[in-house]
C-alpha cells in the first residue's frame, strides 16, 4: 500500500518499469498482447543502451509526484525521487529545477550553490536555472533577516519605516508568499519611488526573475507597477 501511494496508483492494472532503480516508463489499463510485448522490448533495450530516458509525459507525472511529496513534508523521499528523475531525464532543466527547489526547501543554499556550479554550460544558460539562481540569492539574503513575525510587528508599529517594509517583502518571498511580497514593494514604491536609489523597483524585478516571465505573479506585478508609474 505504501508503494502504491508513493507511485500514485489509483486503479489497476497499473504497470511501471524500472531500470537501475529508476522509474522509466509505465502504462495504466489493459493493453493488447502486442502492445505489452512492444513495451517490454522497449524497456529491455535499456539494458543494452545503458541510457534510460523518460518521455515528457512521464517526466511531468514524475515531477508532479515529487512536488506532492514535497508539499506533504516528505522531503527525503522527494529528494530521492528527484535524483532519479534528473538521471532518467538526462538532466532536463525542469528536473534540475525541482532538485534545486528541494535544496531551497531544506534551507541548504550552500549545497544548492555547489549543485548549480556543477551544471554544464548549456544548463547554466537555461532560463529555469537562471531563475533558480535568483531564488538562491533571495534565500541567502533572507537568512540574515529577523523572523517574519518580528518584521510584521515592527512594520505595524512603524508603517513609515521603508527599510522594515523592504525587509518584510524579502522575508515574504523567501517564505513562498510571492503576491504579498509584490504588494509590499508596490506599497513602498507608491510611498517613495526613489527610496535608496530605486532599491524597491530593483528588488521587484528580481522577484519577477525568480517567478519567471509567464508566471501570473509576474504578469500581475508588472501590471501593478506600470499602473503606479504611468498613472
Amino acid at each position: 500500500q505504501a508503494l502504491a501511494a508513493q507511485l500514485r496508483v489509483q486503479s489497476i492494472p497499473m504497470v511501471y518499469a524500472f531500470y537501475q532503480g529508476q522509474g522509466v516508463d509505465g502504462f495504466q489499463g489493459a493493453l493488447p498482447g502486442s502492445q505489452v510485448e512492444a513495451f517490454v522490448q522497449k524497456v529491455a533495450a535499456l539494458g543494452e543502451t545503458g541510457a534510460p530516458q523518460i518521455d515528457p509525459a512521464h517526466l511531468a507525472a514524475a515531477l508532479d509526484q515529487g512536488r506532492a511529496l514535497l508539499a506533504g513534508g516528505q522531503v527525503d523521499q522527494a529528494e530521492a525521487l528527484a535524483a532519479q528523475i534528473v538521471e532518467a531525464s538526462g538532466s532536463a532543466p525542469e528536473a534540475l529545477a525541482f532538485m534545486g527547489q528541494i535544496y531551497l526547501t531544506k534551507g541548504d543554499t550552500e549545497g544548492l550553490e555547489v549543485f548549480l556550479n556543477g551544471l554544464d554550460a548549456a544548463a547554466q544558460k537555461d532560463p529555469t536555472i537562471i531563475s533558480l539562481r535568483a531564488s538562491m540569492a533571495l534565500a541567502q539574503e533572507a537568512q540574515g533577516l529577523p523572523p517574519l513575525a518580528a518584521l510584521q510587528a515592527q512594520l505595524a508599529a512603524t508603517p513609515e519605516d521603508n527599510q522594515t517594509r523592504f525587509d518584510y517583502a524579502r522575508a515574504l518571498v523567501a517564505q513562498g508568499r510571492g503576491q504579498e511580497a509584490i504588494d509590499t514593494l508596490i506599497a513602498l514604491i507608491a510611498q517613495d519611488p526613489d527610496w535608496q536609489d530605486g532599491a524597491a523597483k530593483s528588488k521587484l524585478f528580481q522577484f519577477f526573475e525568480v517567478f519567471g516571465p509567464s508566471n501570473p505573479l509576474t504578469v500581475r506585478g508588472r501590471r501593478q507597477l506600470s499602473s503606479l508609474l504611468f498613472a
